[in-house]
């Protein structure tokens, strides 16, 4: 891909992509420090939706940033 001169090469911790049917505003994922990934979408209003994943903080039940279980916490059951 070759960049023009006007406009700046996407860096590689951050991707746009696009709806191919057009139906949806397009979603921005951007890597960040910390094993952080952010996805970032702009709805027709002009609103800003944002989900931040981490490995080290989970989603439980309607609580962010819950910290997950240690692997020695982990129990297998059959």
């Amino acid at each position: 891909m070759i960049a023009s001169a006007k406009e700046a090469p996407m860096p590689r911790n951050r991707q746009i992509f696009h709806d191919p049917k057009d139906e949806l505003p397009p979603v921005t994922i951007e890597i960040l420090k910390g094993d952080l990934m952010r996805f970032t979408q702009i709805d027709a209003e002009g609103r800003a939706n944002v989900v931040t994943l981490s490995p080290r903080h989970g989603v439980q039940r309607g609580s962010f940033g819950v910290p997950l279980p240690q692997a020695g916490d982990l129990k297998a059951e059959a």
